[in-house]
Parts: structure tokens; sequence; C-alpha cells
């Protein structure tokens, strides 16, 4: 969780904290102060985009009409269901778990 965290923020602020200092025992307190220091030093005083500055997110609509058309697998769906097939010297076995 915290890697995942340490990645969105430097996607949100391009602000990059080792994990030593993300994992050291802040407080949401300490790591505000932290981050709004880290702001003000990378940014130089400019002001950091709003979100009514910011690019907005596309807007999806539904449509009910086609909800039962079929679509496209994701390139992981496409991998089990081509491994399933027995065409690949190492095919025809199907993703297993070990069980108790």
């Amino acid at each position: 969780m915290a890697l995942q965290f340490n990645q969105q923020l430097f996607m949100d602020l391009g602000i990059d904290i080792s994990m030593e200092k993300l994992l050291e025992g802040m407080t949401i307190a300490d790591l505000a102060s932290y981050l709004e220091a880290q702001i003000g030093a990378s940014i130089g005083g400019e002001e950091l985009p709003t979100q009514a500055t910011a690019t907005p997110l596309p807007v999806i609509s539904p449509s009910p009409e086609q909800r039962y058309e079929p679509f496209p697998l994701t390139d992981i769906q496409q991998a089990y269901w081509l491994g399933r097939q027995g065409i690949f010297d190492i095919g025809n076995s199907t993703p297993r778990l070990p069980g108790n």
C-alpha cells in the first residue's frame, strides 16, 4: 500500500518520497507538512492545478440497448483462453492454485 501511495504521489504531484521516509512512522500531520515543504520547493512558487483547472475526465454514458453485445477480451483473458487450447506444446492446461 505504501508503494502504491508513493507512486500516486509521484504521478499526481511529481514528488518522490523515499520508502524509508514514508515508512518511518510519520503521522498524517507530519506527512502533510513534509509534502507542503516538498511542493513549495519543487514548484518554485507556481500554483498547483486545482480541480477547476485540471483536465476533465471523459463522460461515460450508459447504452442499455448494447449491454448484451460482445466486447473484446482483455490481454490476460486472451492469454488464458489461448493457454487452454491444445495448439501449444505446454498448452491445454488451466491456471490452478494449490488447494488445502
